[in-house]
């Protein structure tokens, strides 16, 4: 026999009625909150930090779970986000819809986030295309220009970059000026430049042509085929360098150059 932590009986002097006051006693006591079995200190911490501290908690769990996430899926560094990008928006959007949720994960960063740069970037590649070339980019003046004095600033830049026959740093600003109102004029004068000998500074003129023309385009050794096709979609000022070396020996781009 062992006393009775009821009543202190040994043995039980009413084992019923102490049976059931230690029962009532336990039930109280598992009613309590969980809050009550908390240190007194734990209990007086703010909610906001307590709030804190869970966030920090999960965040945590998350960027492991991440990790490891993308551990496996890892199949080498990626490369630079920007280069990235340029290549996604390059892809169909079937391409890029298969690999989008897997590079955004990898990524660190949400689907949308990947989305709207890849969508910047397409129109950006879009507008590119419509506008040509930077050079190509040409802001109107706001005030009538000096005819005259256009062409001997023209002259002077011919001169300062390029050593030019008698009567050349004339003939060719006034090509220049032609190749802007071209759509105005009946007859359109070819612009050919000749030299005795290798390396006298015909690519540096065709290069200072190509920034002082209208919509202009260096090409070399093309078909009459492809000219033919960029001339009608684009309208430029064409620039052959080395023309002699491939015209000669074709009847038909001679002809057309004509």
């Amino acid at each position: 026999m062992s006393e009775c932590p009821t009543c202190g009986g040994d043995p039980c002097a009413n084992p019923s009625l102490c049976r059931t006051s230690r029962e009532a006693d336990q039930s109280q006591r598992n009613d309590r909150p969980l809050s009550d079995e908390l240190p007194r200190e734990a209990n007086k911490r703010p909610a906001a930090e307590t709030a804190d501290d869970w966030l920090a908690a999960f965040a945590k769990r998350s960027n492991e779970a991440l990790a490891a996430k993308t551990a496996e899926k890892q199949v080498g560094k990626p490369p630079d986000e920007a280069v990235l990008v340029e290549a996604l928006a390059c892809k169909t959007d079937i391409e890029y819809d298969k690999v989008r949720s897997e590079v955004a994960e990898t990524l660190g960063i949400r689907v949308t986030t990947l989305d709207d740069r890849v969508a910047a970037r397409r129109e950006a590649m879009d507008a590119a295309e419509q506008t040509g070339p930077a050079h190509w980019s040409v802001v109107p003046a706001d005030e009538p220009v000096d005819g005259a004095a256009l062409l001997n600033d023209l002259r002077k830049v011919l001169r300062k970059y390029i050593l030019l026959p008698a009567g050349a740093d004339i003939a060719i600003p006034l090509w220049i000026l032609h190749a802007w109102t071209h759509d105005n004029c009946e007859i359109s004068p070819i612009l050919t430049l000749t030299s005795p000998t290798k390396r006298c500074g015909k690519t540096s003129a065709m290069i200072l042509l190509l920034f002082l023309t209208l919509r202009s385009e260096l090409a070399a050794n093309v078909s009459t085929a492809s000219i033919s096709r960029y001339i009608e979609a684009e309208h430029p000022t064409l620039l052959i360098d080395e023309g002699d070396s491939f015209l000669s020996a074709n009847d038909e781009m001679r002809k057309g150059a004509r």
